[in-house]
C-alpha cells in the first residue's frame, strides 16, 4: 500500500504546487521528462538520483510523492510505483540558499521521507561536485542549462560524467534555441542573439517572479559538448498536450518551433 505522506498538511502543501502557474513545464515539458525518468528508474534498483538547478526540489517532490489526479505528467508514466520504490535517494542541487530553505520547508511539511534531499552547492566557477566518481545512477535537469555559460556548461558535462556510473544515463530539458530567439525578439524588437551571448528576461506576465539571465546556445553547440562524453539516445519536442492554453500561451503552439527538447543521454 502506498504510504500517505504530510497528513493534515498534505492539502496546504499541494496549494503550493499548484501547476497553473507553470503551464509551459506541466503540459509541455513533465508529460514527455517525466515518463523518462520513471523509464529510467525501472530498470536501477536503490537508486541515487541527482536534479541539478533543483530550485525548491517540486521536480523531485511532485514525482516521488505527487498524486496522478492532480499532476497530468504522472498519468503517462508506467509502473510509477515500482520506479518509486527503486529510489534510494532523489537528491536536489540547487545554488539559491532562499530555494534551498524553501525546499527544506516541503520537505517538513512531508514528514522528513528518507528518499529526498537537497543541498546548496555552487554550479559553476570549477566548483567539483561533492559526489565520488561513478557513485550515481541517474543525473536529471529541468530548464537548468541555459543558466549556464559556455565554459560552465563544458565543465558541468565533465563533472556529470565523472559522477555517474558506468552507462550511466542523463536526462534533461533544455529551451529549443529557435523558440528562446523568437521570444527575444518579440520582446526586444527583433534584436538577435549571438552564440554564448547572456541576456536577461523577466518572469510572469509583468516581471512578478524577477529576471533571470540565460546564455544562449545554438543547438550544434549544446549537442557537441553532450557528445564529448555521452551518446544522444533520444531527443524529443515538447508541445502541449492539449489546447487548453492557445489563447493566454499561444507561443506554445507556434507550429514547426517546439518548446523545448528533453534529451536522454548515455555516459560513454
Amino acid at each position: 500500500m502506498r504510504k500517505i505522506y504530510g497528513g493534515k498538511n498534505w492539502s496546504k502543501l499541494w496549494a503550493k504546487l499548484e501547476q497553473t502557474g507553470n503551464i509551459g513545464i506541466d503540459y509541455c515539458i513533465n508529460p514527455i521528462l517525466y515518463p523518462k525518468i520513471c523509464d529510467q528508474l525501472n530498470k536501477i534498483e536503490n537508486a541515487s538520483v541527482i536534479d541539478f538547478g533543483a530550485g525548491t526540489n517540486i521536480l523531485a517532490v511532485q514525482f516521488l510523492f505527487g498524486y496522478e489526479k492532480n499532476i497530468t505528467a504522472l498519468n503517462l508514466c508506467k509502473n510509477l510505483d515500482n520506479a518509486r520504490e527503486n529510489v534510494k535517494v532523489f537528491t536536489g542541487i540547487e545554488q539559491s540558499l532562499s530555494l534551498v530553505k524553501e525546499a527544506k520547508k516541503y520537505h517538513r511539511d512531508m514528514g522528513f521521507s528518507d528518499k529526498i534531499a537537497i543541498q546548496r552547492m555552487l554550479l559553476v566557477n570549477k566548483n567539483e561536485l561533492q559526489f565520488d566518481n561513478k557513485s550515481v545512477d541517474l543525473a536529471i535537469s529541468r530548464q537548468f542549462l541555459m543558466h549556464l555559460s559556455i565554459k560552465d556548461l563544458d565543465f558541468h558535462f565533465n563533472e556529470v560524467a565523472r559522477i555517474l556510473k558506468k552507462d550511466g544515463k542523463y536526462v534533461f530539458t533544455i529551451l529549443n534555441p529557435i523558440y528562446e530567439l523568437r521570444k527575444y525578439r518579440e520582446n526586444k524588437g527583433n534584436k538577435k542573439l549571438e552564440n554564448g551571448q547572456r541576456y536577461s528576461f523577466v518572469h510572469g506576465k509583468i516581471g512578478e517572479n524577477g529576471s533571470f539571465y540565460h546564455y544562449f546556445k545554438t543547438i550544434e553547440q549544446y549537442e557537441k559538448i553532450f557528445e564529448k562524453n555521452f551518446q544522444i539516445i533520444d531527443k524529443k519536442k515538447c508541445f502541449p498536450i492539449n489546447n487548453n492554453f492557445k489563447k493566454t500561451h499561444a507561443r506554445y503552439y507556434w507550429q514547426d518551433c517546439p518548446m523545448a527538447f528533453v534529451y536522454e543521454l548515455k555516459k560513454i
